[in-house]
């Protein structure tokens, strides 16, 4: 029997953002006047997955603060090390999201705020119909995110590295696909799964284009 498909959704918000001057997820977008938290939490409602931001401990209640009541979202609350894998680990087996049933983790960072609605759905699409493999978007060859990693692969990950690993999420991803996991990149044209906001002055200029 094909188990149900439940898909959760990690924002990676564990950074303190100093060039920023302030955490990232507390920024405002202009001219949109929302915070980068609140676009990327946006994104996915209505969807009835369930959302998680992943964050320090002493950022949890501010945070906290800035989320709507409706969609319900989740704040985990780790220790400091904001490494992207690290961060993914420690969620994956801090929140509980295998016993759950949680059968793919969108992995999408907080500094992302302008991937499109439409993406979600190709990407949505491109992972139903390869359900066991990493998903990720690639702008004119660039892979960007979010990234969709299957249970298998977290759990994968968990079993090779520490979850309080220093090795980065692409070294993690590559080990993955070097040992035979399977991966689908999906083409996509849109610029803000490759688009991130790593300093004031890109705020005003709705960010700026990445290879991740």
């Amino acid at each position: 029997m094909t188990p149900t498909r439940l898909d959760a959704v990690l924002i990676l918000a564990r950074g303190q953002s100093r060039r920023m001057g302030q955490p990232k997820g507390m920024c405002r977008l202009e001219p949109l006047g929302t915070t980068l938290l609140a676009q990327v939490v946006q994104l996915y409602a209505g969807r009835g997955w369930s959302v998680t931001v992943a964050t320090l401990a002493d950022l949890a209640a501010p945070y906290r603060a800035l989320l709507p009541e409706s969609p319900p979202v989740g704040i985990l609350a780790l220790s400091g090390g904001d490494d992207t894998a690290r961060t993914v680990l420690e969620s994956w087996q801090a929140g509980g999201f295998g016993s759950r049933g949680v059968t793919h983790l969108w992995l999408h960072p907080v500094d992302m705020p302008l991937v499109q609605a439409a993406t979600v759905e190709t990407l949505s699409i491109a992972s139903g119909q390869a359900p066991a493999s990493l998903v990720r978007p690639v702008v004119a060859g660039n892979p960007g995110h979010p990234v969709i990693a299957p249970s298998a692969l977290l759990d994968w990950a968990l079993a090779r590295f520490s979850p309080r690993t220093d090795r980065s999420m692409r070294d993690v991803l590559s080990a993955w696909c070097d040992q035979g996991g399977p991966q689908v990149e999906t083409p996509v044209s849109d610029a803000g799964c490759v688009t991130d906001f790593d300093a004031p002055a890109d705020l005003d200029r709705r960010g700026k284009d990445k290879t991740p």
